[in-house]
């Protein structure tokens, strides 16, 4: 016999432990009320989490306005009201909990519930505690977004709905990517039940790959300055966006470095650091497809109409300065059924890289 000596890296009591059985995925998720007058306001820095509840939410009617940032929380806030807010707990700059310092000091009854990617003994005490009116885990869940939103909606402003009255979510992807299923290290079926549906699903894989390049520099650049508070906040964000997608392997490796960073182990950082990138580099090729498909079917496309391409880049130049999000995006989905000039196509494709990563700045800098 031996014995091994382990040192206590986190004496925070890991709470009651219960075995359960695997659970079947459900499917996508079918909201069961409409609230056209209600309004929600969604901040996180990572765009694969708003774009996620957003659709999730989308069936509901509710205005759904989204940002990136605790500064741009406090932006919309003072711009409009909400009839609740979504709000990040982990965030560069200004993260959730001084957030909602902010927001409390002018407005106490304002209903704000904690997202959080990370298990918290006793969550709802905790969050509660700092000023929070309850909490929901990530990747969100269909179901408990619905029943907390529920909790804080007045009644007058909610109309139940049978699920039977929507249109449920696609959960079969198209034939056209059917290559997703032979790709080891993404599960389809829990990347559909974590996005609400296929469509949302291969948007969300669009998202992903799109920001890859920009991800693996600001993670490099991050460790090369020693800047481990920055890189740990990064490397949860990409814990979180490679649940949503189903690359449960990169997720859980992901979630290791967040944890090195959080007890500022440098070494082990360092030591596997690289193998990280790596892994989430090789995902550009895994899904280079998504993107074939796309060029493919730009032959079909009628020519843009004279003057509506001056129309959206007018639009996006009036949105651009205000943060909006939802509108900028509206105005490139139309753009997406017609085939552009290679000059603006290209201009088109870079404003949509820059929104991907809330870049108003640039978006900004290519429209003008």
């Amino acid at each position: 016999s031996f014995t091994a000596e382990q040192k206590i890296i986190d004496p925070t009591p890991v709470g009651e432990f219960i075995e359960a059985a695997k659970t079947v995925s459900k499917g996508a998720y079918v909201p069961r009320f409409i609230a056209p007058d209600m309004s929600v306001l969604v901040v996180d820095d990572n765009s694969m989490n708003l774009e996620v509840i957003r659709g999730l939410l989308s069936a509901t009617k509710m205005l759904v306005a989204m940002a990136s940032s605790g500064e741009e929380c406090l932006h919309k806030l003072e711009e409009s009201s909400y009839d609740i807010v979504l709000l990040d707990h982990m965030m560069p700059g200004m993260d959730g909990i001084e957030t909602l310092a902010k927001i409390r000091e002018k407005d106490k009854e304002l209903p704000v519930i904690a997202l959080t990617a990370n298990y918290i003994p006793s969550g709802e005490d905790y969050y509660q505690s700092k000023g929070f009116n309850g909490y929901l885990p990530k990747p969100v869940d269909g179901e408990k977004l619905e029943k907390m939103i529920r909790r804080f909606l007045p009644e007058s402003g909610v109309m139940d709905m049978e699920p039977s009255e929507y249109a449920e979510p696609e959960t079969e992807l198209s034939s056209e990517y059917d290559f997703l299923r032979n790709i080891a290290e993404i599960s389809v079926e829990n990347g559909i039940k974590y996005c609400g549906g296929a469509d949302s699903f291969i948007h969300s894989l669009k998202l992903f790959a799109g920001i890859i390049d920009d991800n693996v520099k600001e993670l490099s650049d991050a460790l090369t300055r020693e800047d481990i508070e920055f890189y740990t906040i990064k490397v949860h964000a990409l814990k979180s966006s490679a649940r949503i997608i189903g690359a449960e392997k990169l997720s859980d490796d992901a979630k290791k470095m967040e944890e090195a960073g959080k007890r500022n182990d440098i070494v082990y950082i360092n030591e596997n650091n690289g193998d990280l990138l790596d892994e989430y580099i090789r995902f550009k090729g895994l899904l280079s497809p998504l993107y074939k498909s796309e060029s493919e079917n730009e032959e079909d496309k009628e020519p843009i109409p004279e003057g509506e391409l001056e129309s959206a880049y007018e639009a996006i130049k009036e949105m651009a300065p205000q943060m909006e999000y939802e509108g900028i995006e509206m105005v490139l989905e139309s753009l997406r059924k017609y085939s552009l000039p290679e000059k603006d196509r290209e201009v088109v494709i870079n404003i949509e890289k820059a929104l991907k990563t809330f870049d108003w700045d640039k978006i900004e800098e290519i429209i003008n």
